[in-house]
């Protein structure tokens, strides 16, 4: 029982440390005897990963101090995995049954959804077309030459005032 209370506190170095570090995360702590649901597989759209456990190979390796039930693995953690504000664990098992890692999740709220960007303004197209030697900008036609073209010259398309012929 000890090993596995090890096993346990060295699992939630590493939930610690994901929470710790990076981005500010928004978790909000709930009650440490919250009820924690145990999926076999990540689900879907509506969580977010707030935190992950892994188990050196070391423990992992060795029957004494391991996990083979993710519900019993969420019943020693229950208090820290609430206090994160987590609801759902999720193990990966190796060969021999023995957990090796695991994901703990919680349900998405509103803000955890970004909003879709927004087009770019459209570009408002001058009616009727501007004459040669001006461009179309934000729906006004304005010299196409800056500054503008001198007497004998004219705005080449190239924006270049040129001698007129």
């Amino acid at each position: 029982m000890m090993l596995r209370a090890h096993a346990a506190g060295i699992a939630m170095v590493a939930i610690a440390a994901l929470a710790c570090g990076g981005p500010p995360v928004r978790n909000q702590g709930r009650a440490p005897d919250c009820h924690i649901e145990v999926l076999p597989h990540p689900p879907g759209p509506d969580y977010v990963e707030i935190g992950q456990l892994s188990f050196p190979l070391y423990i992992a390796a060795h029957d004494q101090g391991t996990y083979k039930s993710p519900t019993e693995l969420a019943a020693d953690l229950r208090p820290n995995i609430c206090a994160l504000g987590g609801d759902t664990l999720v193990t990966e098992r190796n060969a021999a049954g023995v957990i090796v890692a695991g994901a703990v999740y919680r349900h998405a709220d509103v803000l955890d959804y970004a909003s879709p960007p927004r087009p770019p303004p459209r570009a408002e197209g001058c009616e009727p077309a501007c004459a040669p030697g001006f461009l179309c900008e934000a729906g006004a036609c304005v010299r196409q030459c800056t500054p503008a073209c001198g007497e004998g010259e004219f705005c080449s398309p190239d924006g270049v005032c040129r001698a007129s012929e």
